[in-house]
């Protein structure tokens, strides 16, 4: 069907481009509008090359008119007849009527393969600059496709991870793990994202996965793509800094006889010790809520003063160094407070307040 085809295009474009020549058109004047050059046009025309799809419907258009209809006209000169008779009212015939739906199934399938073309470029794009792994698993999680970050995520090539089944990097544990998340991906069909814990003899790595369930035109399961990211380094830095915070915790419960507490400069609590709790008995929803807005507003509520307390903690929010006060509560206490204002490169970053019980109460 193709050489057919092929065969009354060229019918069709020798007659209507001996047509356009005698109606004052050159052959350069239609290479230049086609974008080509006189002799290829010359060789198209002749027989010599084949033009692709894309130029056969640009020739149609600029010599005649539509393509299905550029078909049609060859066909008529095909069988001898006159390829610009009208007839009005009569359908066409099942093989002008076969040429038309051809034509149409020829064009939707040149934009679907371009769209796919489209589609593959931007992909492989996306591959080349992503910083994780891209890949993709049959229905027996067997990889068979890796692109992407692959030597950087997991310290192999390509070829040694074709092929081989993705429980084969995890140990029983993390397997059993990620066949209950697969099981429920696949029934409820959504998202996997998790951590994959990697151990080996050495260390232990961590991987953060993103995968999504492929499925066929009867809903059968048929593989996942997904994404796949090394996120040890920063595993690890979560690991020292909550370390860290447990240390500093520790730190601010083994003093005795002061409360405190820090505070960023957006006014959010970040530490406060068991005796400041004690102190000031705030509640636990204000403990939570971690606004030090609400810290001071429910102590300023157990002042014996609140005007005074509220004077002392503007002069405080204003102070570029560390300023002392001391405010009564209404159960007889008298609490020393010292704000100390924290820079870095002369920005204020946060505040730490501390607090003494300097009078018991009645």
């Amino acid at each position: 069907m193709p050489n057919e085809l092929h065969e009354l295009f060229q019918l069709a474009a020798r007659f209507f481009y001996k047509a356009y020549k005698q109606g004052g058109g050159s052959q350069g004047k239609l290479a230049a509008q086609l974008g080509i050059t006189n002799s290829y046009l010359s060789s198209v025309m002749g027989g010599a090359r084949k033009a692709s799809l894309e130029l056969q419907i640009q020739i149609a258009n600029r010599l005649y008119g539509p393509y299905d209809k550029f078909l049609i006209a060859g066909r008529k000169i095909k069988e001898g007849r006159d390829p610009l008779e009208k007839e009005k009212g009569k359908p066409l015939d099942p093989v002008e009527k076969l040429l038309a739906q051809l034509t149409h199934y020829v064009l939707d399938h040149q934009r679907i393969e371009q769209e796919l073309q489209v589609s593959q470029e931007k992909y492989r794009d996306i591959s080349l600059t992503s910083g994780d792994m891209i890949f993709e698993v049959d229905q027996d999680f067997n990889i068979i496709y890796v692109s992407g970050k692959v030597l950087e995520t997991v310290g192999r090539n390509s070829a040694d991870l074709l092929g081989r089944n993705i429980y084969d990097f995890l140990d029983e544990r993390e397997s059993l793990r990620l066949m209950d998340l697969i099981r429920v991906s696949i029934k409820k069909q959504n998202i996997i994202d998790t951590v994959l814990t990697i151990t080996t003899d050495t260390e232990k790595k961590y991987r953060h996965l993103i995968a999504k369930p492929v499925f066929n035109s009867n809903g059968e399961f048929r593989g996942a793509r997904g994404t796949y990211r090394d996120i040890t380094k920063r595993k690890n830095l979560e690991k020292d800094l909550g370390q860290q915070n447990w240390l500093l915790q520790v730190a601010l419960d083994s003093v005795d006889n002061c409360g405190i507490v820090i505070s960023d400069a957006q006014n959010t609590v970040l530490k406060w010790n068991m005796e400041y709790k004690r102190l000031l008995n705030h509640s636990q929803e204000i403990l939570k809520s971690r606004d030090a807005l609400q810290y001071i507003a429910e102590t300023k509520e157990k002042t014996a003063n609140p005007e005074q307390f509220e004077r002392h903690i503007k002069e405080a929010a204003r102070s570029r160094s560390a300023i002392t006060h001391t405010f009564e509560l209404l159960d007889g206490r008298t609490i020393e407070r010292k704000v100390i204002p924290l820079f870095k490169d002369d920005v204020l970053v946060g505040r730490i307040a501390h607090l003494k019980n300097i009078k018991k109460s009645r």
